[in-house]
């Protein structure tokens, strides 16, 4: 896999008439965030745009600019394919979706060991995706205010608000000229943080009163079951920022929460890290990814119980 420059890039996008944007599975803020700026990007310089949306998308993201424009449909049409913030098929939020592709970019700042694309940016030190977006927009001086809101969605949702360890001079430095171009961080924070439903309560409660510790290992596990979900007519959004929760804690390094689906036959994990402890590795092992400091991935054909055991076990290995 060859890396290029923003330059190279930014001249190739311009070969093309019709793009499909799409992310990895669970998508987050910076995978929501990233999508739309390069969607909004493409579009002004007159491309035709999908982007693919397995689902609803989460209330905390409507408030950004042409957030209703996410579909299921991938287009019949010849087309361009842009993963985001991913870059692996398996990965993908709508599988199959680069099947038909004449020609592939992506995107992302995860550690990628190899990709089947034609032009890859990717740079693994930068804090989000959405810096590498921010980077295009630059590139080709078309930096507003809904693309810079966009980014900036992205940039503090992976930097936790600039609370984690990839929060570094640069994240400062993104954030700042997308706050000049109009972004505004506290809309953002209220959209993402402070507009929690009566149903995310009720499953805090579960993941407290389900919260295992390990002092001598200096890590907590916690998890919610489907039934739990059904209960309380809650959805995977209410769940959002638990595992920061658990992460609070000041007695562990490591936190991991766990998540049944309706169907009781997969099982998602969210893993975060306050030190140097890699917990990609984890994530990997069970079909994941993600960075050393925050990860996720999905047991297939699992229960809750069973789960919870081969976690503890690896956070075990993991710690000592």
């Amino acid at each position: 896999m060859q890396l290029h420059s923003i330059e190279k890039i930014k001249d190739k996008l311009q070969d093309y008439d019709n793009y499909v944007i799409c992310g990895h599975v669970n998508p987050d803020a910076d995978c929501i965030g990233s999508q739309i700026a390069l969607n909004l990007l493409l579009k002004s310089i007159s491309k035709k745009t999908t982007m693919l949306l397995n689902g609803n998308l989460e209330e905390c993201f409507k408030f950004l600019p042409d957030s209703d424009k996410f579909t299921e449909k991938i287009p019949e049409d010849d087309y361009a394919f842009i993963y985001v913030d991913v870059a692996e098929d398996k990965r993908l939020n709508i599988k199959g979706a680069s099947n038909k592709a004449t020609v592939k970019f992506v995107f992302d700042h995860h550690q990628v060991n190899n990709a089947d694309v034609d032009y890859a940016y990717i740079d693994s030190d930068i804090a989000s995706t959405s810096m590498l977006i921010w980077q295009l927009a630059k590139s080709l001086n078309i930096t507003n205010k809904d693309i810079a809101t966009a980014c900036l969605c992205g940039l503090m949702g992976d930097t936790g608000s600039f609370r984690y360890q990839n929060a570094d001079a640069d994240a400062y430095s993104s954030a700042l000229e997308m706050v000049k171009a109009g972004a505004s961080s506290s809309e953002i924070a209220l959209n993402l943080y402070q507009k929690r439903s009566i149903e995310s309560f009720k499953i805090e409660e579960q993941v407290l009163n389900n919260l295992y510790i390990d002092s001598e290992h200096k890590f907590a596990l916690s998890c919610i079951d489907a039934d739990t979900f059904e209960k309380y007519n809650a959805t995977k959004a209410d769940t959002e920022g638990m595992v920061d929760l658990i992460r609070s804690l000041g007695c562990v390094d490591v936190a991991c929460l766990l998540r049944q689906t309706e169907k009781k036959k997969k099982v998602h994990g969210s893993i975060r890290s306050k030190t140097d402890i890699d917990v990609s590795v984890l994530a990997t092992k069970h079909n994941g990814g993600g960075h050393k400091a925050a990860a996720g991935f999905t047991m297939n054909e699992t229960n809750l119980e069973t789960a919870f055991k081969t976690i503890k076990n690896d956070m075990v290995k993991l710690m000592s």
